[in-house]
């Protein structure tokens, strides 16, 4: 046999040996898990024995993790911090005031109780609570606080932050579960976030997730239809669906941190929500631990936030500032009698530009300023009155 023809041999046994186990291997590792998986080749042994000593490979596999499973994670430290705020008439006072009244209840052994229940969240380890005002009774009432564990402590009320309708209690208590805080200034819309609320169930916390859609700056704690300069401009807004046992209850980002606090407000007979940033939550915290509160300062004028809007809307010659208005048109709905507002011949249609040189804008609102005075102080407001620039001293 010559060297031509053995060399010829050598080729085509090596070329079939390398076909076979190409072949093989596409059979053992793609072809075979794929009729393993047909209900009719399964059935037969060969597969079977086949399939056990099979490696997949090129498997994309997915992970689904459930986003319940998920909130409950991220909101496990929170859940602790989370509290159920009790308002009750206070019984002796109750009699008092409705004896003195209608003289119907002196002698009266069943008295009537009013009470009010909602949510609330720790701040603080020493026991500062904080809640929306209007889930409790700010008057002649006992309060109680219930915590995750189910201990109940017997509360007190600090005082009401009228700038941000929030209420403030203490309970005793030492190392307390406080809720850790974000950065609210530094939120953006569009961010995932959970809400919590009391559950009537023992020892649980109500969670729903929401998405926060924006952050409205002309919003005003007022209710009404133009802002007060005693209340709080600028709220976060989340679409949750609404419901009231997330009143006065935490939102939480998904590190587990306090964002804001829920709020709600009767608006043309409609129930709004909204939340209240928590930066402004500490502000107001900070009144009350120092008993500043008490002697916040009061301006007493209604008025639209100009934007680009109300400027077209009302042909007004700026496009930033406080415009002191009133739907009616008439100054002194405009302007409340004896205020300093009126003391200081402030009048409906005068657009506030400035105070204290400050530029007033939808980021500082006239309230904004107004709520860092006190009783007492004086500011100069710019106001811009018949196409003039006027300056105006304010004592508060």
């Amino acid at each position: 046999m010559t060297v031509k023809k053995i060399t010829k041999m050598v080729l085509i046994v090596s070329f079939v040996f390398a076909l076979v186990g190409i072949g093989g291997v596409f059979f053992d590792k793609y072809l075979v898990p794929i009729l393993s998986g047909n209900d009719f080749f399964a059935k037969h042994h060969l597969f079977q024995d086949i399939e056990k000593n099979t490696t997949i490979i090129n498997k994309t596999e997915t992970k689904i993790v459930r986003e319940d499973n998920l909130i409950g994670e991220i909101s496990s430290g929170a859940v602790s911090s989370t509290v159920s705020v009790l308002s009750f008439s206070d019984a002796k006072a109750q009699q008092t005031r409705q004896g003195k009244a209608v003289g119907l209840l002196k002698n009266t052994k069943k008295q009537k109780t009013i009470g009010k229940r909602g949510s609330g969240v720790i701040l603080t380890n020493d026991g500062i609570v904080v809640t929306y005002r209007n889930d409790i009774l700010t008057k002649d009432a006992q309060y109680k606080v219930v915590v995750f564990d189910g201990s109940v402590y017997q509360a007190t009320l600090l005082g009401v932050d009228e700038y941000t309708n929030l209420a403030f209690l203490r309970i005793n208590g030492i190392n307390l579960p406080a809720i850790s805080f974000a950065n609210s200034d530094d939120v953006n819309p569009g961010k995932k976030v959970v809400l919590m609320g009391y559950s009537l169930g023992e020892n649980h916390i109500a969670l729903t997730e929401g998405v926060l859609t924006e952050f409205d700056p002309t919003f005003n704690l007022s209710g009404q239809a133009v802002a007060s300069s005693e209340k709080m401009d600028g709220v976060f807004k989340v679409d949750f669906g609404g419901n009231e046992q997330y009143v006065g209850g935490p939102v939480i980002d998904f590190n587990g941190e306090m964002l804001a606090l829920t709020g709600s407000l009767e608006i043309n007979n409609k129930e709004v929500y909204f939340q209240i940033p928590v930066n402004r939550i500490k502000e107001a915290m900070n009144r009350i631990a120092d008993g500043s509160f008490k002697k916040q300062a009061t301006l007493g004028v209604s008025y639209l936030p100009i934007d680009i809007y109300n400027q077209e809307l009302y042909h007004l010659p700026v496009n930033e500032g406080a415009l002191i208005f009133s739907p009616s048109g008439e100054n002194g709905l405009a302007i409340i009698d004896g205020s300093p507002a009126d003391k200081a011949n402030l009048r409906g249609g005068d657009i506030i530009l400035t105070v204290n040189d400050k530029k007033i804008d939808l980021k500082h609102s006239l309230s904004f300023y107004v709520n860092h005075f006190q009783k007492g102080d004086k500011a100069t407001f710019q106001i811009l009155r018949d196409g003039k620039k006027i300056n105006v001293v304010v004592e508060f």
